[in-house]
């Protein structure tokens, strides 16, 4: 977990575009980590308000002497992009992107999400998204997420992590454990992978003492190899993985296409990796 590390726990979280608008994923970031006890600092940040429930909110992330570890973005793609410039300036370590608009949508977004890409790596930020619902780190109340799981019925506090492709999905997938009572540890919604993908996730994981279980949903990878070596390490730790996967037909290909522009590559060769590693399909 060392390099994903000021992810998961971040000292402290800037959330670039609260609103009053209840709905809006910057609102509902920062209204999660306070109703969820986050203990860091948290630095709302939009120019139209001078507090945000309590914060003080500021006009940039340029204004924070020192936004810290993690900034999380809810602001509409190009607008997204500009803020990372910033970011890089600031020397941030981490970038979740809320935001849509990128490679889904056609060939303006994946011009966007390549200049996007080019940012992050020339300012060494790690960035999860775009396109994601973001993440929740149960045990120390780090919410940098919104949509379901920021609501009622909180989840439960456990040894289950999950990494989803799809938020939407995946978190329908927490919320019907969470009925069953089954406790997590970390729910992570990746989006397009423009940089963390689910096998690294999966591989830092494997390294978190309280993971005992990892659940996957995982529409297609553009490392194969990455990923039975990953499969392969669970097995030798006796943390098994458990793998829904999705795209296995044209229509369910198609969706993911749509989706998040994943390639989901042939079923046969997911099952003979799954054969391989000890993955549990």
């Amino acid at each position: 977990m060392s390099k994903f590390k000021f992810l998961f726990q971040p000292r402290s979280i800037a959330v670039v575009g609260v609103s009053d608008d209840a709905n809006r994923p910057g609102s509902q970031v920062v209204r999660a980590l306070v109703k969820n006890g986050y203990a860091g600092k948290i630095y709302p940040v939009n120019p139209k308000y001078d507090e945000f429930d309590g914060h003080k909110c500021f006009p940039a992330v340029l204004d924070i002497e020192d936004p810290g570890d993690l900034v999380v973005i809810g602001v509409p793609g190009q607008g997204a992009v500009a803020v990372l410039e910033t970011c890089a300036k600031k020397q941030v370590k981490f970038v979740v992107i809320l935001s849509g608009g990128f490679r889904e949508s056609g060939p303006e977004g994946i011009a966007l999400e390549q200049r996007m890409l080019e940012i992050a790596k020339a300012a060494g930020i790690r960035v999860p998204g775009p396109t994601c619902l973001g993440f929740a780190n149960i045990h120390d109340g780090v919410y940098a997420a919104f949509g379901s799981i920021t609501r009622e019925p909180k989840l439960k506090k456990g040894g289950v992590s999950l990494v989803t492709q799809s938020g939407g999905f995946g978190y329908s997938i927490a919320l019907g454990c969470a009925a069953a009572g089954i406790g997590f540890r970390h729910v992570v919604a990746t989006g397009n992978e423009s940089d963390i993908d689910t096998v690294q996730l999966i591989d830092a994981l494997l390294d978190d003492d309280e993971t005992r279980v990892i659940v996957a949903y995982l529409e297609g990878t553009r490392d194969g190899r990455a990923l039975l070596e990953v499969g392969r390490r669970a097995l030798a730790l006796g943390k098994p993985i458990l793998l829904w996967k999705a795209g296995i037909t044209e229509q369910g290909a198609k969706a993911a296409a749509s989706h998040t522009a994943s390639m989901t590559g042939s079923y046969d060769f997911y099952k003979a990796l799954f054969a391989q590693s000890g993955i549990i399909e």
